[in-house]
């Protein structure tokens, strides 16, 4: 059973809050999420347990064109953190982009041996009417290295959006990708996504 509260405000000149509070307990028979199975999605997830972990949202915009956000999951038995980030958004006219802070407790990874500290980023700049640039980055606080990163050259015209892009996935074995990606909104956001 889940329960929670979401609490939601409207406020002068487009400015808004919104603040969710949510857990779950488990009220009977096995708990799946806590079977030991490495291919369970349900191991690092923060309901092993008969009461989960707590969940705290908020975000909001506090002036036109800028969002902060934060969200944490809350060990219920020690008042602990097992995960959080902490997130800005910028959209506006010449530019939009975005900043975080993410974290999460080595208890919620099997196999992981220190705490997770990343920061990562984002812009996009708009050529026209329907076509922009986009750069993203993700960088390892620990290991003082740069996760993955990519750019992209998007076109979206509110019916179909496409984009051509680079990624790299550091020493991951995704590796590098060079992709293109089509989406038909009107069509039941039909997709397609190919690596070369």
């Amino acid at each position: 059973a889940s329960f929670g509260v979401t609490y939601h405000a409207d406020l002068a000149d487009g400015r808004w809050f919104d603040l969710t509070i949510g857990q779950s307990i488990q009220i009977g028979g096995t708990n799946s999420a806590a079977l030991a199975n490495p291919f369970q999605t349900g191991i690092g997830s923060g309901v092993v347990d008969g009461p989960s972990h707590i969940v705290v949202g908020a975000k909001g915009a506090p002036l036109v064109g800028v969002e902060l956000g934060g969200k944490l999951l809350i060990d219920p038995s020690d008042a602990s953190i097992k995960r959080g980030m902490v997130a800005a958004k910028y959209s506006g006219e010449y530019f939009s982009g975005g900043i975080d802070y993410a974290y999460q407790s080595q208890d919620m990874a099997p196999g992981v041996t220190a705490d997770r500290h990343e920061i990562g980023g984002n812009i996009t700049v708009p050529i026209d009417d329907y076509w922009s640039v986009s750069a993203d980055a993700r960088y390892d606080l620990i290991t003082s290295q740069i996760n993955n990163y990519g750019v992209s050259l998007g076109y979206d015209d509110n019916y179909t959006e496409g984009s051509v892009y680079y990624r790299s996935n550091g020493g991951s074995i995704e590796g590098d990708r060079i992709g293109v990606k089509l989406q038909l909104k009107m069509l039941a956001d039909v997709g397609y996504d190919h690596d070369f």
